[in-house]
């Protein structure tokens, strides 16, 4: 029996039960959890999200700006939160910092990330 053959029927026997069981699926379950629980208060209106790790010299770039020009951005420390970095990565593509979810598009580059928020200040 080839390989391929025999994995074809492993995942014709066991798929649904991978997929249902797979980290993102329990990762996406406890997230709508949390948010379920969470007080409306705490609750983000705005979209943004700033996936950062607070030794990235580019990340500290983008928090002094963030200090000096306050916005309403959500921060996600990568580096005490495994579910931030799991959540990063698997709606992000990749575990690089800083990143700014904007609507849920990610916008990476510190410079970047910058330019857009002074942007948007200008905006509203």
């Amino acid at each position: 029996m080839s390989l391929t053959i025999f994995l074809t029927i492993l995942s014709l026997l066991f798929g649904n039960f991978l997929v249902k069981n797979s980290r993102l699926n329990i990762f996406l379950s406890k997230k709508n959890l949390i948010e379920e629980q969470m007080p409306s208060q705490f609750k983000s209106d705005s979209e943004l999200i700033l996936y950062y790790n607070p030794n990235c010299p580019f990340c500290k770039k983008v928090l002094r700006y963030l200090q000096d020009h306050p916005h309403n951005v959500s921060l996600k420390n990568i580096s005490s939160d495994p579910i931030a970095k799991e959540e990063l990565f698997h709606i992000g593509g990749k575990v690089q910092v800083p990143c700014l979810f904007i609507d849920g598009t990610p916008l990476y580059e510190s410079q970047y990330i910058i330019d857009w928020l002074k942007e948007d200040s200008k905006e509203k």
